[in-house]
């Protein structure tokens, strides 16, 4: 398989790796939040304690400032 040197989806895959490591040492009460820019050309997420989640919906947040965000653009 042939890897992608592409700068902006390295750094994209090292915010998921984070998480993903913090999950593996006990912090699984972060969770990750992803979502795209309005013009749908930049990856946005952010990362938040899961009491800022909507129990409604498990990809929103309920306070936008009470997290670390995020973005290629």
């Amino acid at each position: 398989m042939e890897r992608d040197f592409d700068p902006l989806l390295r750094r994209s895959q090292w915010v998921l790796l984070m998480v993903h490591e913090l999950h593996k040492l006990g912090y699984q009460r972060l969770w990750f939040v992803p979502g795209m820019s309005p013009s749908g050309m930049h990856w946005r997420c952010s990362v938040t304690h899961v009491g800022n989640i909507k129990r409604t919906h498990g990809a929103m947040m309920c306070d936008f400032d009470d997290a670390a965000h995020y973005a290629t653009g």
